[in-house]
């Protein structure tokens, strides 16, 4: 570009001048990115680590305490009296242990993807994700083991469970 202005015969201080401008708005364009980047990365961090454990446990909590208050109601006395209302109760057709593999086999798979998708923001290649999956999938079952004992701490003993 310095060549071309002094050879078209511009203005060298206001080529130059112009090249450093445009090299300043290219790195802040550079930084905004890997800002955005950075923000998008930490999202889906937080919601593999934190937000999807949480959910599977708390849903693991609920089947947990309503399968026992199922295993304690006599279901067809119920019914017999006519003690229902205007709904039908029934077992659970879901039990806890069927819903803790899921939950861990959703964890396991979202934290591979979490991975690959932040190894893709930050790098451009999914691949570049591989070496952290594993990380991301032994954290995400733990953070699911640590906040189901938190619940059955707090809750456990509310039910007797």
């Amino acid at each position: 570009l310095i060549i071309q202005g002094i050879n078209s015969g511009g203005n060298l201080p206001d080529v130059l001048e112009n090249i450093s401008q445009d090299m300043r708005e290219e790195f802040s364009l550079r930084d905004e990115m890997e800002a955005e980047t950075t923000s998008q990365a930490l999202f889906i961090a937080f919601a593999s680590l934190f937000g999807a454990p949480l959910l599977l446990g708390v849903s693991l909590q609920f089947i947990t305490i309503f399968s026992g208050l199922m295993g304690k109601l006599d279901i067809g006395k119920l019914e017999q009296a006519g003690q229902t209302g205007m709904f039908t109760l029934s077992q659970m057709s879901i039990s806890p242990e069927f819903f803790q593999i899921y939950a861990l086999s959703v964890l396991i798979v979202s934290g591979l993807f979490s991975a690959l998708l932040i190894g893709l923001l930050r790098k451009g290649s999914p691949v570049n994700g591989l070496p952290s999956a594993p990380v991301f999938m032994v954290l995400a079952v733990a953070m699911f083991f640590i906040i189901k004992y938190m619940l059955i701490s707090m809750f456990g003993g509310m039910m007797a469970i």
